[in-house]
């Protein structure tokens, strides 16, 4: 029930009314009897006023009632951070029209500001990068006719404004003379702005009722805020799953969690580093690996092969041993520096569980979901008025959604899947390709074990997708 606090008026009023009520010869109106009764209303109005105060911070109804710092501390006690605003950040290419020089290092300092045309929006350099003459063909960019080379920056004030579009970040603003200009060529994410006072009183109250306490929803959060668009679909694989856990006996905790993510998403990024000598294979940091586009030892490239760790237990985890192989040994002090594709949102987000205290109670890992190739080829009757090729064109784009999600073929985002239906997909064809009069299926199956031709395909659902293979034939 809500409590109106009574002002010093209707507190004295109800004080003088009492006191006749005791003893009518009482003056009230004047004398010492009234300044006491006075006195007292006012301190009785500061108490009532207060008690209602507290009944507002418990009750949350009204954050606007509610001091600042009050709000902030008791979200602090409810272990919620109520400075939850971030900061965008962004991949910036800095270019040059010119071919460095060979023996010349082109550096993109940390520090190092660029914004929009009307320099409305500025982003600093945080991880910079540096461009070496003796490489300079491994920087070019034939499509863009100039070499590049890419920096993370983040944006200088908090807040959504600053997730800006490609191709909107385009000044250099610290005087330099190495870079002709900059781009971003994705978008800048992650920006998020600070929360007001009734959007920290949902926090808390989200925290008092338990919603989004459960593993699953903390991890849909942490993927939202690291890569809103960067991930298709996700599974939690516990240690108990003992035929999918691919960790047992390596896990550091009573529980273990595996979190496969579907994703492409990948970003670039350089390793230097300064030889002790004998070296012959070199760890990459930032994994998965992708791939590798080229490995220099003191300024020229040297032949190398690229060795993904294939273990059961970190294989397609940031855990992974991915390195590369040189066919000859490094002698002391010989730099080099190995430039690189890796899947960012998983290492970002394991990154980002890494950094919570037992965030699950347990030892958690993200790892990239595994591909299944599935082999499909059949045969099409097509109308007279049709092209066939074109038909048979059709047929495979639709067998690619239809792998992403059987249900909803026409979505664009991939999905685990637990079984494909060869009666179904064949049914499917011939219901949604235009041009389509009869299809009969000659193979459908998985390339990794299939049995028969046509067959009834089983995926566990939780560590790998179907993708449709290369080889498969509509005719």
């Amino acid at each position: 029930m809500a409590y109106s606090p009574r002002d010093i008026d209707a507190l004295l009023t109800a004080l003088n009314n009492s006191m006749r009520l005791l003893d009518p010869s009482l003056d009230v109106k004047k004398g010492p009897l009234a300044v006491l009764l006075y006195a007292v209303a006012n301190a009785q109005a500061e108490t009532e006023s207060f008690s209602s105060y507290l009944q507002q911070l418990y009750q949350l109804s009204d954050p606007s009632l509610i001091s600042d710092e009050d709000m902030f501390e008791l979200a602090l006690n409810f272990g919620k951070d109520p400075n939850v605003a971030r900061l965008s950040r962004v991949t910036v290419y800095f270019y040059r029209n010119t071919r460095p020089e060979a023996g010349e290092f082109y550096d993109v300092i940390e520090g190092t500001q660029v914004s929009t045309d009307d320099s409305r929006f500025n982003f600093t350099v945080v991880e910079g990068n540096s461009m070496n003459g003796d490489l300079a063909d491994s920087y070019y960019n034939a499509d863009r006719g100039r070499y590049e080379i890419p920096a993370i920056c983040e944006a200088v004030a908090v807040g959504t404004d600053y997730d800006l579009p490609p191709n909107t970040i385009t000044t250099i603003q610290t005087v330099q003379e190495d870079f002709d200009g900059c781009v971003n060529l994705d978008y800048a994410k992650n920006g998020d702005d600070p929360p007001d006072k009734y959007q920290i009183r949902d926090i808390i109250w989200t925290a008092l009722q338990g919603t989004n306490a459960s593993t699953a929803a903390q991890l849909e959060t942490i993927i939202n805020d690291i890569s809103p668009t960067g991930v298709d679909d996700y599974t939690l694989v516990p240690s108990t799953a003992f035929e999918t856990y691919k960790r047992l006996g390596n896990t550091t905790s009573k529980l273990g969690y595996d979190i496969y993510l579907i994703t492409d998403s990948v970003q670039e990024t350089f390793e230097r580093g300064t030889a002790l000598g004998g070296e012959t294979f070199l760890a990459l940091d930032k994994a998965p690996v992708l791939s590798v586009v080229y490995v220099a030892v003191d300024g020229a490239t040297v032949p190398f092969s690229f060795t993904a760790d294939t273990s059961d237990a970190w294989s397609g985890t940031p855990r992974a041993n991915d390195r590369v192989q040189l066919s000859t040994a490094l002698q002391p002090g010989q730099t080099y520096e190995i430039r690189y594709l890796y899947y960012d949102v998983v290492y970002d987000v394991n990154d980002a569980l890494q950094g919570r205290i037992k965030v699950f109670g347990s030892d958690t890992l993200v790892r990239l979901a595994g591909t299944v190739d599935i082999y499909i080829a059949g045969e099409l009757s097509s109308f007279a008025t049709t092209d066939s090729d074109a038909v048979a064109d059709d047929i495979r784009t639709f067998t690619e959604g239809y792998l992403r999600n059987p249900a909803n073929p026409s979505q664009a985002y991939q999905t685990f899947v637990t079984d494909l239906d060869p009666y179904d997909y064949q049914q499917s064809v011939e219901a949604n390709v235009d041009g389509v009069r009869n299809f009969r299926l000659t193979r459908f199956a998985r390339l990794d074990n299939a049995v028969q031709a046509i067959e009834y395909i089983t995926l566990d659902g939780s560590t790998e997708y179907p993708v449709l293979s290369l080889d498969s034939v509509f005719a």
